[in-house]
Order: structure tokens, then C-alpha cells, then sequence
């Protein structure tokens, strides 16, 4: 099994500093599902409460640039 990825110690307690402060209620989480065709996102509150359902999106690695059903 591979090694666990996680936010080294140093930078978690910096981002814990950050966001110690703001209240939940400010707190907007983007989950994303790097999937290799077929990316997928939605966007949640802290209390996980979905505000945008999930939406697939394009990624174009040449331009770095990323397409979804909510661009102009």
C-alpha cells in the first residue's frame, strides 16, 4: 500500500491559524473528484449542506485552464 498523503504539520497548524476565526457559517468546501475522463466538483457548506449540486468539468492542461457547465 502507498504512503498516506496528508498536509505536513508545519503547514496544517499554519492553516489551522488561518481558519480558526472565521465563523462556519463563511466556510465554503469545493470537493473534487480528479477523475482521469470525467472530473467531478460540488461545493458544500462546512455542515455539509450541497449549494451547487455536482457538476462534471474539463480540464485543459495546455492552456491550464478549466471549463464548466457554470462558465460565461
Amino acid at each position: 500500500m502507498g504512503k498516506i498523503k496528508h498536509i505536513k504539520a508545519s503547514k496544517r497548524t499554519e492553516l489551522q491559524e488561518k481558519l480558526r476565526d472565521i465563523p462556519y457559517d463563511k466556510v465554503l468546501v469545493v470537493a473534487i473528484d480528479p477523475a482521469k475522463y470525467s472530473p467531478k466538483a460540488l461545493i458544500c457548506n462546512y455542515f455539509g449542506e450541497i449549494l451547487v449540486n455536482p457538476f462534471f468539468f474539463t480540464i485543459n492542461l495546455k492552456l491550464r485552464t478549466c471549463k464548466s457547465a457554470f462558465a460565461p
